[in-house]
């Protein structure tokens, strides 16, 4: 029987604590557009396939073609695919299956749904694989990542109830910037490990404190483009201030300090602290009947 360890490991190698994440960002654009808090039975759909199916091809061909570098990573050496109990052959079959089950299903979401998911199948491949390899691309990686997960995912979202066309654009770049600052703390995590490696990753080329740097500075200037708009009343409601004024400011402080921690576990910790920040204020405000979009 296998043990917790070895459970765990084979969820990890599928990117299953990431899950949430795009899915999150697709209920974020599902909920502008239908103006709701309440998931349908279409969102339940695409939150199947932007988590688990498009998650899980993401992770594992990221893990595949990383085989070699995390070989050398003692936080990696017991992955499924590192240890061989998954061959890279498989792992590869598995990624593809995920991708073809994402686009099946995607057609029952419309046409705009369906081509928002090729491009995000095709712009975690070029992350991953090889000869283009974004992942190596220190600037380009920041850019790839931040394009699939905030503005591709939230236009997914947005694209079950509405035309993507009509997606606030100044909202869409806030949440663009969040995940911008997202990304720097994921390389920094592996900075040692992946100069030994011979990986070139963001935090290699920039160097840690100037990876962090970047992280913090794009994560406040999301942070902050939001809070002008819902002053103006641009998506958000001005009345929202009221309950998330704490979590705009705490999260970015939160983030600073917890970038301070450079364990993978660490950064895990560190995005499901941002979560519980960012979350509650919207809630609360949907259970109060309050104004959380402006109509």
């Amino acid at each position: 029987m296998a043990d917790k360890g070895e459970i765990l490991g084979s969820l990890r190698v599928l990117g299953l604590e990431f899950w949430g994440v795009s899915i999150g960002l697709g209920y974020i654009g599902w909920s502008v557009a239908s103006n709701s808090f309440y998931p349908t039975t279409k969102f339940i759909l695409a939150s199947i396939i932007l988590g688990p199916l498009l998650g899980s091809f993401t992770f594992l061909i990221n893990n595949s073609f990383d085989k070699k570098f995390d070989s050398q990573n003692p936080r990696k050496i017991g992955s499924p695919i590192v240890s061989g109990k998954l061959s890279t052959k498989n792992a590869l079959n598995l990624s593809f299956l995920s991708a073809l089950f994402a686009v099946l299903f995607s057609f029952f979401l419309g046409i705009q749904f369906f081509f928002l998911s090729l491009c995000m199948i095709i712009i975690a491949y070029i992350y991953s694989a090889y000869p283009i390899r974004l992942k190596e691309r220190p600037g380009l990686d920041l850019l790839s990542t931040s394009v699939g997960l905030g503005i591709l995912c939230p236009l997914a979202g947005y694209s079950i109830e509405q035309s993507i066309v009509k997606f606030p654009t100044w909202y869409l770049l806030a949440i663009f910037l969040i995940m911008a600052g997202l990304y720097p703390p994921t390389t920094v995590a592996d900075h040692n490990t992946d100069i030994l490696a011979g990986v070139r990753t963001f935090a290699v080329y920039f160097g840690k404190k100037k990876a962090i740097f970047i992280g913090v500075f794009l994560f406040a200037f999301g942070h902050l483009i939001i809070v002008i708009e819902s002053l103006f009343g641009y998506v958000l409601s001005p009345q929202i201030l009221t309950y998330t004024w704490t979590s705009y400011l705490l999260s970015p402080i939160a983030y600073f300090f917890m970038l301070k921690f450079n364990s993978h576990d660490d950064i895990i910790k560190f995005l499901f602290a941002i979560t519980i920040l960012e979350i509650p204020g919207p809630l609360f405000l949907s259970a109060l009947n309050a104004r959380v979009f402006v109509p």
